[in-house]
């Protein structure tokens, strides 16, 4: 490995460690991560009338020097359907501070064309509005 890749490594653990452990508090009030919210949004839809599951996005590397790809970047952090009618549900997720990227943004756009359940949540609420007709 090089001393970028490394420097690289590092700062990505880093960062992972600080997005697991740290609570971050403004003015008092806890703000969830999006890996908090997103936990809880699986668990409720899941007891709700839909099939649901994280959905990972881009390209990574195997041991082995492979390249994966999975989803496009852009793609929901949750995919998944509706029981009553077989419906897409496709669900973003971010915290009270989350803000959408811009490939976030195009694909906002080009699925608002097809009839998909799609929104983005910031909060369990937030995605059984998304869902609407779960208990069906």
């Amino acid at each position: 490995m090089t001393k970028k890749s490394d420097e690289r490594l590092l700062r990505q653990r880093i960062q992972r460690f600080f997005i697991r452990h740290l609570i971050r508090h403004t003015g008092g009030v806890t703000i969830k991560s999006e890996h908090e919210i997103q936990n809880e949004i699986l668990l409720e839809l899941s007891k709700s009338g839909t099939t649901v599951c994280r959905s990972n996005a881009g390209k990574i590397k195997t041991k082995d020097g492979r390249t994966i790809a999975l989803f496009p970047k852009g793609w929901p952090d949750i995919t998944g359907f509706r029981h009553s009618d077989g419906k897409m549900i496709l669900i973003e997720c971010k915290n009270a501070r989350g803000r959408l990227r811009k490939d976030q943004q195009q694909f906002e756009k080009f699925i608002s064309q097809y009839p998909v359940l799609y929104g983005v949540a910031r909060s369990v609420e937030d995605a059984l509005k998304i869902v609407g007709d779960n208990n069906a």
